[in-house]
């Protein structure tokens, strides 16, 4: 490689290497090379003059694009480099790898201008990067110029780990994944590194599948207000009325088909405090019921609940039994320990039976809505600071939209809830809560319902911070 006024080319066809050659290359080639060492020298001269081509070395700026329409460049065609870090046939593999990750199997005709985009992003800055390197390793310095030689050279020396340590196929995949996240805007959960988390909300990018159903059973029942207001967060909540009797409720439920979950089922049982009312920061009151603990045996469902929604869930192994007897039981167990028993004994003249059209109950206004409306209380623990929260709110789950319910109002006589109150050594993570509901009296049954229907399992999609 030398400057052309060294080559003495004057056959226009010599000069890029095609046609007969008329020109005595190999003696040029000695002259020009008679500086190099003897032994570089002997190879040189072991060349057959005849098969010695003059090959002339081009260069062109980069392009401002490598797109047209639904056409794409790449290697070459894109951008030619000059020879000086042998980088060329690289780049158009790294090119080719590009255009192969951008379009995985699935990938429909709709999509093709945006992942030609997302290529040229991947590859625009990489090989502008290596051209303008391998231009500047291609400028003549005076080789006892140290100092020229470190300014010429520093630059790529630099380069020279990610040069060689790229893999251009993983990198393009990254950077498809983050636009499809960011197309969309899925909900994040840790570990955020390996992306989104399939989960109630949203099962792989966003698409919701049908097909999941639900069976829920319900006893309501009159117990101690004190007992259920000291389990309220005083500073946001409050009874909406007075008196020494209050209304709470055990619900279980059984998820079943569960399309984020593959096709699996799971149960619920969970603890509401009827009547209760939220006051926001400008005074205005919600009322609704409080969800104060959730038993659930999906650990899943606990974490995408907890973390998005701040739904109180800890894990149980819960077995249930429900069928077309109308009895209905729940027993609450935590690695063999029983500790929650509930039953619902019926007989077919004391339950009856409404079909009901698909609702939404998903405005928020006063008291006469207190049944459909929902809190939460969201509290989050700061990191590695005791008694100090990162967040500390009540959330407002409105009510989930359902498909097909049947709603079944029970016999009140036959319903049994049992609760075992075991301590810290057999119940290490839910003694405290177990302790606390075995001391709500069972004044009164009031309500018993059961209720079945499709969907129910993109639980309060319209969640909000009330306070």
């Amino acid at each position: 490689m030398h400057p052309d006024a060294l080559s003495a080319v004057h056959d226009s066809n010599d000069a890029f290497g095609d046609g007969e050659s008329k020109v005595d290359h190999k003696a040029n080639m000695m002259d020009i090379f008679k500086g190099f060492d003897p032994r570089a020298l002997a190879l040189l001269d072991l060349a057959e003059p005849s098969s010695l081509r003059l090959w002339k070395l081009l260069d062109m700026d980069p392009p401002t694009t490598r797109l047209a329409g639904r056409l794409c460049l790449l290697g070459d065609a894109a951008l030619p480099f000059l020879p000086y870090i042998g980088q060329g046939a690289a780049c158009a593999i790294e090119d080719a790898a590009s255009l192969a990750a951008v379009f995985p199997p699935g990938t429909t005709s709709a999509d093709v201008p945006e992942r030609f985009q997302l290529y040229e992003e991947c590859r625009k800055a990489r090989a502008e990067k290596i051209h303008c390197l391998t231009r500047r390793l291609g400028e003549d310095v005076d080789p006892a110029d140290k100092d020229a030689r470190m300014k010429r050279d520093l630059p790529f020396v630099n380069f020279y780990a990610e040069l060689l340590s790229h893999d251009e196929h993983d990198h393009t995949t990254q950077r498809l994944r983050e636009l499809l996240y960011r197309k969309y805007s899925p909900h994040w959960s840790m570990p955020v590194a390996f992306g989104p988390m399939t989960g109630p909300r949203q099962t792989f990018y966003d698409k919701k599948a049908d097909g999941s159903s639900f069976f829920s059973w319900s006893v309501k029942f009159k117990t101690s207000r004190t007992l259920l207001l000291n389990l309220l967060p005083r500073n946001f909540m409050s009874f909406a009325g007075p008196g020494s009797i209050a209304h709470a409720s055990f619900s279980i439920t059984t998820f079943s088909n569960v399309s984020w979950l593959g096709g699996q089922n799971y149960d619920e049982l969970s603890f509401y405090i009827h009547g209760v009312q939220c006051v926001r920061a400008d005074g205005s009151t919600v009322s609704g019921s409080f969800l104060a603990v959730v038993f659930v045996n999906a650990p899943d469902a606990i974490v995408n609940d907890r973390e998005e929604m701040g739904i109180p869930k800890v894990f149980c192994d819960l077995d249930t039994k429900h069928g077309d007897s109308l009895d209905y039981c729940v027993r609450a167990s935590w690695h063999g320990i029983d500790f929650a028993e509930m039953r619902l004994r019926n007989q077919a003249d004391c339950f009856s039976v409404t079909e009901t059209s698909p609702r939404n109950d998903s405005t928020i206004n006063d008291a006469a809505e207190a049944d459909t409306v929902v809190f939460a209380h969201r509290y989050i623990p700061a990191v590695a600071t005791k008694g100090k929260p990162t967040a500390d709110c009540i959330v407002c789950l409105p009510p989930t939209s359902t498909k097909e319910e049947k709603v079944g109002v029970a016999g009140l006589s036959d319903a049994n809830i049992r609760w075992n109150a075991h301590d810290a050594k057999k119940l290490p993570t839910l003694y405290h809560i177990v302790q606390r509901l075995a001391e709500l009296p069972v004044i009164e049954i009031v309500k018993t319902t059961a209720t079945e229907g499709l969907g129910g399992t993109h639980m309060h999609e319209n969640a909000y911070v009330v306070v």
